[in-house]
Order: C-alpha cells, then structure tokens, then sequence
C-alpha cells in the first residue's frame, strides 16, 4: 500500500473512559446556544422513515460495552461498519455521534437531530477484520465509504484531518476530493469536516479544505474561539467546542469530554443541523443547503478567519429554509478603525456557485482579487470599501461600506 499522509483525529479529553451509569437526560449548554431545540418542533413532522436519507458519520466506529441493543437504545443507528465491543473501536466515535443524533428519550444525552437515522463508518487504516488503529484514518477507506453512502446520505460528517502546511492536498488524497466533487454534485451530499485543534496558523487541514465541504472551527461558553482551533481558510462556520455532554465510551453518560475543547465534537453538530434542513427540504440542492447554514449563522465579534460566517444557528437554518437562499455578499471587519491601523475586511458570501471571483475597490480603485482586503487609513477621514463577487455562473454581487477614522476605536481583530 502506498505511504499516504494519514488524517487523524483530534480526541478530546476523555471524562470518564470507560462505561458509566445510564443516568437521566442532560441538555447540554451547546444545544440552546445553537438553538437546536428551538428548531425540533419544525422537524418533528417531517419524514424521518425507512426511505429517508440517513447522517452518515466516518470515523472510527462506535464502542459500546453493552451490545448492541443498548446501542440502539440510545442511537438511531440503522447501518453500521464496523460494530465491534473490543477495546480498540470506537472510543472517538462513540463521542462523536451523540453529540449529532442521540435520541430525545430522556436518558443520558441529547443530539441536534435525535430524530436523523444515523449510519456510521469506521474508515481507520487497519484491515477492518483486524485490530483498529484509532487515531489513523487512510484516504482509500475515506473515499470507498464516500462512493458507497453517497445515494444514502444527506449529509456525511468528517471529524478527522490531513494537514498540509502547503494549500494543495496531501499526496494521495485526490480520490477523496473527486469522491466528494462526485457526490455532491450528482447525489446532492452535504459535507462537513472538522478543522483541527494544532493552533497553528501556517496548516491547511483536509478535508476541510475542499470547496464543497463545510470547514467547522469550535468556540467557548464565550463563544470566543477555542485557543487551539486556528486553520485560516478552512474554517467556514463555528460551533460549541468545549465541555460537551456526550455518552462514555462504553454506554452510559452523560459524559462531559473536550474540556479544552476539539472541533471534532463541534462538527457533527453542523452535520446534525444541515442534516435538519434536508429534512425541510428535500429537493435542495447540497450547494443550497450549505449556503442555507452559514448563511443563517449568528455573527460574532471574533475574525471570520477563525469562526468563519459566525455561530451556528439551527434555528435559522431549519425556520428560514422555506425558499433557496439569494446569492449575495457582505463586508465583514472592523469598522471604525484607529488610524493607520492595519486592517482586514472578508467578502462574506452566502449562496451562489462557487468557486467566486473577488474584486475589491477602494474609493474606486482597483486594490486586490482575494477573498479579503487588507489597509489602513493612512491619514485619510474615511474611505469607501466595495467588494464585488463573481460566482461560477457568472452572476455578480456587490456591497459596499465608509469605513470611518477613529482614533478611539478598537484595535482591529486578528
């Protein structure tokens, strides 16, 4: 087999380790943070039956010490691979997908969207039939599990990375990327990856980093960013990261894991949550239904390069997802600015068909063609800032801002 960079996960603190009582339902902090229990009532009507799509989640499998029917006791689960009771499965896993789908069932836990039916994948690097590594995903199981959910899902979740400190993809990860153009664009999947807690502001993380996945960053009980979350261009959208309740990793719970927080957990939440809109609207496209989440995401104070559109708001995305959202752009950054402070503004997309095309415009000057626009005021009063937006269809937006000189201002973000 060829020596492909391999993607690993990002364990949270684990509290406890092993199998723990069944104790009564818990609603955790993040659930009415992201307004996912707000959002229930819209979903409860919808058609969550045998011929529905599912939520699918790739990562290590699911442990639970008590079998299977306590498994699904507290999961959705309707298809799995692998199951498995040995020491070595499932101790990511079985972290991450309560936190999407646990059952209302007031016992343990609740996930965003207890009514999905949920499948899990183990896509570790080991043979399947043997002992699991854990922390050691291999791009060919990634692909093979993306070409067989495909026509199943609606939405694949993906708490694991690549990391590059280039922006291309690692070696030998071309056929994930394909799998995931082919899926999204053919079968309508949503995508959503985790974008890594290294804290490092020169990676690029997979696959996060491909332009029809969701790129989640996690947050606080501030809804600030977590310290170790920093991936600039791959985060498109944040969600709680820190103290989450989940089950143990054997059954039981709840469970409070990712103390320091881990964007692994704060993914399956956006998962769960596009997963909610597909419920509503079963014939959008998967393009629709990933503008439809950030474009319904909560502002936040913090740069967009570390919490993306803003705080994912599950509410917004399932109440206000009765037409396709209108492609369009705003002006996301400090405003006013401290004079000759420098500066950066985000052209902050939602809906259209990437990939887009930027031109910013400064009092009328042409002044760069990224995604951002980096000045300062330079003396001036104030100036006028236009972005305009070019999407694969060639249709264009545009928005324009003064921003103003204020030598009282806040220093701008970073």
């Amino acid at each position: 087999m060829p020596s492909y960079p391999l993607a690993t996960f990002d364990s949270p603190t684990r509290t406890p380790a092993l199998a723990c009582a069944w104790n009564p339902q818990q609603i955790g902090w993040h659930i009415p943070r992201i307004r996912a229990d707000e959002a229930w009532t819209w979903t409860q009507g919808q058609w969550y039956g045998p011929t529905a799509r599912r939520l699918t989640i790739l990562d290590d499998g699911l442990r639970l010490d008590e079998g299977v029917d306590s498994l699904h006791f507290e999961l959705p689960v309707v298809d799995y691979a692998v199951y498995d009771t040995g020491t070595n499965w499932g101790h990511h896993g079985g972290y991450v997908a309560p936190v999407a789908s646990a059952r209302n069932n007031g016992v343990a836990v609740v996930g965003v969207a207890p009514l999905a039916r949920l499948a899990l994948f183990a896509v570790v690097q080991n043979n399947l039939a043997g002992p699991a590594v854990s922390d050691s995903i291999h791009p060919d199981r990634v692909t093979e599990a993306i070409i067989d959910q495909a026509s199943e899902a609606s939405v694949i979740s993906m708490s694991f990375k690549a990391v590059t400190t280039y922006s291309g993809e690692p070696y030998g990860w071309g056929p994930v990327g394909n799998a995931i153009d082919w899926a999204f664009g053919v079968h309508n999947t949503v995508f959503v990856a985790s974008t890594g807690n290294a804290a490092r502001s020169d990676l690029y993380t997979w696959p996060a980093q491909y332009q029809n996945v969701i790129g989640v960053g996690g947050l606080d009980q501030n809804n600030l960013p977590v310290a170790a979350n920093y991936a600039p261009g791959n985060i498109a959208i944040a969600a709680p990261a820190t103290r989450i309740q989940t089950l143990c990793i054997g059954g039981g719970g709840p469970a409070i894991v990712s103390v320091g927080g881990s964007t692994s957990l704060a993914t399956p939440m956006v998962a769960a949550a596009a997963h909610m809109v597909r419920t509503v609207q079963t014939s959008w496209t998967a393009e629709q239904v990933k503008q439809r989440i950030l474009g319904t995401a909560t502002r936040l104070l913090a740069p967009s390069i570390r919490v993306g559109a803003g705080l994912l708001n599950v509410y917004n995305a399932v109440h206000f997802a009765q037409d396709p959202p209108e492609f369009s752009v705003s002006i996301a950054g400090t405003n006013p600015i401290r004079p000759f402070d420098e500066c950066t503004w985000v052209a902050s997309v939602t809906a259209g068909t990437g990939p887009f095309s930027y031109q910013w415009y400064r009092d009328g000057v042409f002044v760069g063609s990224n995604e951002s626009y980096t000045g300062s005021m330079d003396g001036d009063l104030n100036f006028e800032l236009e972005a305009w937006v070019t999407d694969n269809t060639m249709s264009m937006v545009t928005d324009m801002v003064v921003i103003w000189s204020d030598a009282g201002a806040n220093p701008c973000l970073e």
